[in-house]
Order: C-alpha cells, then sequence, then structure tokens
C-alpha cells in the first residue's frame, strides 16, 4: 500500500476521530458525549473502510477475507442521523433520557446490516461465491441518505425552536456542527447520481474515487477534533422549559414595575432575588442566556422608559435632565446618557425642543 500525503492526512483524522471517541466514551454519564463519540466512529469507519478498500485488489482475496473486507457492517449510516439528532437534544435538555421512545428511532440501522446477513448467506451455501461489488450496499445508499436527511431537517427544526432559551455559546458550536454535517449531507446528494449509475459508477471509481466525499468527511473530523479539544468547550443544558422563563421574566417585571425598584439606584441583584424569591442564579442565567442582557442594562432599560414617560408627559419642561435621571433611578447623568442613547438612539436633550415628538 503505498499512501501520498493526502492519504496520509485521510487516516490521521480518522485515527484521530476514533481517539477523540474513546475520550468521550469514557465520560458516558454524558448522554450528549456518547452521541458524538458515536458520530465520531460511524464517520471514522465509514471513511476507513471506503478508503481501504480502494488499497485492496477484491479478486486477490477468498471468500472469507472479501466477507470481511467488503460485506463487513462498517458503515452503519442508518445511525448517523438518529445520533445527530439526539446529541443535539441531550446537549441542551438537563434531564435527558434513553426512553423506548428514543430507541426505537435506531431500529432502522437493520437496514444497514442486510448486505452482511444476505453475503453469509451466500458465501455458506451452495452459491458459494460472492459478487466483487456489493450490489444490495449500492442501493442501500437511498435509504441511508433519506433518513440523514430526515433527521438533520429535525435537528435544525429543534434548534430553532430552542435557540430563544440556549445557552448561546452551546448553541453557536451546535449550529456550526449543524451546518458542517449539512455541508456532508449536500455533498453526498450531488455524488449519488454518479455513485448509482451503472455507467457512470465504474468511471467515477476509476478517476476520483470516493475523495470528493471522503475529504470533506475527514475534514469534518477534523473540525470536531479541533474544537472539542483546542477550545474546551463546556455546554451549559437549557435549565427551564420555555413556559417556565417566561413565567418567570413575567414575574421579576411585576415585581420590579409594581415596587417600581428600579428607581432605587443602589439596587442590586440580590435585593431583586429576594423581593421576586427566585435566585441570584437563575436571573442571571435568565438574563444572560434569554434576554441576552446583563443585571445593570436589564435594570436601565426600565430607568430609561419611565424617563420617556416623563418627557412624553411634559416633565422635562419643569426638571432638568440630569433631575428625571435622578427619579427614574440612574446615580450620574454619565450613566443616564449612555443608557439612554443606547435604547432610543437619541440623547435626552433631544426631546428639548417642543417640536421632537417620542416615536
Amino acid at each position: 500500500m503505498n499512501l501520498n500525503l493526502l492519504d496520509t492526512l485521510l487516516f490521521f483524522g480518522i485515527i484521530q476521530a476514533f481517539v477523540l471517541a474513546i475520550i468521550f466514551l469514557m465520560k458516558r454519564k454524558n448522554l450528549s458525549y456518547v452521541f458524538m463519540a458515536g458520530i465520531l466512529v460511524i464517520l471514522g469507519l465509514t471513511t476507513a473502510n471506503t478508503l481501504l478498500y480502494h488499497f485492496i485488489s477484491a479478486s486477490l482475496l477468498n471468500k472469507d477475507q472479501l466477507l470481511i473486507v467488503k460485506f463487513l457492517p462498517t458503515e452503519l449510516i442508518m445511525l448517523l442521523g438518529p445520533f445527530t439528532y439526539f446529541y443535539c437534544r441531550s446537549v441542551f435538555e438537563k434531564n435527558f433520557k434513553m426512553t423506548p421512545a428514543v430507541t426505537y428511532h435506531f431500529i432502522p440501522v437493520v437496514i444497514d446490516l442486510l448486505p452482511f446477513i444476505f453475503s453469509i448467506v451466500i458465501c455458506y451455501t451452495s452459491i458459494n461465491e460472492l459478487p466483487l461489488q456489493n450490489v444490495w450496499g449500492t442501493y442501500i445508499v437511498i435509504p441511508q441518505f433519506l433518513s440523514l436527511t430526515y433527521y438533520l431537517f429535525r435537528s435544525w427544526k429543534y434548534i430553532n425552536k430552542t435557540k430563544e432559551i440556549a445557552d448561546f455559546k452551546t448553541l453557536k458550536w451546535v449550529r456550526n456542527f449543524l451546518i458542517g454535517l449539512s455541508i456532508l449531507d449536500l455533498t453526498w446528494f450531488l455524488y449519488l447520481p454518479f455513485f448509482l449509475s451503472t455507467s457512470l459508477q465504474p468511471i467515477l471509481l476509476e478517476t476520483v474515487y470516493y475523495y470528493p466525499l471522503l475529504i470533506p468527511v475527514v475534514a469534518f473530523l477534523y473540525f470536531i477534533s479541533i474544537k472539542l479539544m483546542a477550545s474546551n468547550l463546556t455546554f451549559r443544558p437549557n435549565l427551564f422549559s420555555s413556559d417556565e422563563i417566561i413565567e418567570k421574566i413575567e414575574h421579576l417585571h411585576k415585581v420590579i414595575t409594581s415596587d417600581r425598584l428600579y428607581t432605587h439606584a443602589d439596587l442590586t441583584l440580590s435585593q431583586v432575588s429576594q423581593k421576586s424569591n427566585i435566585p441570584a442564579k437563575t436571573i442571571s442565567f435568565i438574563l444572560n442566556h434569554y434576554l441576552k442582557k446583563g443585571f445593570n442594562e436589564y435594570i436601565n432599560q426600565y430607568r430609561v422608559d419611565a424617563a420617556l414617560d416623563k418627557i412624553q408627559n411634559g416633565e422635562i419642561y419643569n426638571l432638568t435632565v440630569e433631575g428625571i435621571g435622578l427619579e427614574v433611578g440612574f446615580s450620574s447623568r454619565s450613566t443616564f446618557y449612555r443608557s439612554f442613547k443606547k435604547a432610543t438612539g437619541q440623547h435626552p436633550s433631544y426631546y428639548l425642543n417642543g417640536d421632537q415628538k417620542l416615536s
């Protein structure tokens, strides 16, 4: 076997994926790591098997060797889609578990086993001869492709549904992961007509082989390995459902507005926590990962809204601009001006002209 630089890089990427999968399986208490390990193993085995067969002459193998090399079920693509979908869910859902409803999704993997089962029957019966080409494997790519496409669609749909309550760092990683896998799926789709055509497939195998598909797969494996290991990503699952977050946001709003807590210049997170009976860490999590605001920015928005009400009611002509800022809870002129400009696009003094109207 003579390996060039490209083949060496491909094999090294596959080995790296296997090593990372072993590391993840050591953290098997977290299901997201188990699913990611499965994804790495599936892509790695499929690529390795395809690449190795390129260097082996099937005509020189006996039936037992051919059974192992060509028909051993290493390409379990029917698992790739479910693993991807449930990886996304297990990353975001704090209490995700393997239930019967989940395991049913993995039953179609039997389709991947059919070529091997049929080959064993042929190999050890009176027929006693195996075809050099895996005919069943050729047509099995159709349900494999459809399965991956279907679960990618479900994964994107799930991400779009959960993005409003997701940790932004985790959301960014999962989106990039799905983009990479979607690109592979599209590449596979472009390859299918050549792969399924009895006239084009021999030409394809003799010219570029499967390298246009193998290279993106291994590049994706490199991306996953580098990103997960070098960046030391720590994923935070969603602590609450959408309904729970909305309920807590509404409760916070009610407490802050009914008691006009925002008018207290020295208002702290712990004080709001005591008033609302919501833990301070929970408030911080909701503000940072749902409203995408810090505590001070969140409270200052209430103060700016109150200042706008006073200006709209004509109080800007009875009080100085600084006076309005102090009344609504700002501790300094600079903070008032900066927050007001950020929220409205204008400085408070803009409204001193009676011709200016609030939009």
